[in-house]
């Protein structure tokens, strides 16, 4: 794997969490529609005393807005990323890592998705930098070995 076509696969693999980001939107835009709608018809306080519904409806909105936010600003993330074809020696954010046992890869944001990429024959995981894998990998090369809990991974190949 090399060059043009690491490169492909890379886009491919943005693309695919790309459109699952805007999948989970989407999700995430009719639950908080749901919810707001469920603020407004709960009994208010004059109504009901003890009754905490439009109050617990009300936090459980604010939670859907939140990753309403969170999701548009991954999308955006996504959508402005430069990924490179240059051959990678050290991890940073855009790299494909391959262990023995995985393939990550190395992006600012989708953390914890997996992505099964035809073309390769393998699942992706998607690491963050802030992520415990993802904090392990960085500025590691091929040949270095990380430490994940009690597994020790040996990093075979970056692209």
């Amino acid at each position: 794997m090399r060059g043009t076509k690491i490169l492909e696969i890379k886009k491919r693999i943005v693309k695919v969490l790309r459109n699952k980001l805007e999948e989970n939107l989407a999700i995430a835009g009719r639950q908080f529609e749901r919810t707001r709608q469920d603020v407004i018809e709960a009994p208010g306080r004059m109504q009901s005393r003890y009754d905490s519904s439009k109050q617990e409806s009300g936090y459980l909105a604010d939670s859907w807005q939140n990753r309403i936010r969170q999701l548009k600003l991954a999308i955006i993330t996504l959508k402005e990323l430069k990924i490179n074809d240059a051959p990678q020696e050290e991890i940073t954010i855009g790299a494909l890592v391959e262990t023995e046992k995985d393939l990550y890869f190395v992006l600012p944001v989708g953390g914890g998705e997996k992505i099964k990429d035809g073309q390769l024959n393998k699942e992706v995981i998607i690491v963050t930098p802030t992520s415990p894998i993802g904090k392990s990998l960085l500025n590691k090369t091929a040949g270095d070995c990380i430490l994940l809990g009690p597994k020790k991974l040996t990093i075979i190949s970056v692209f």
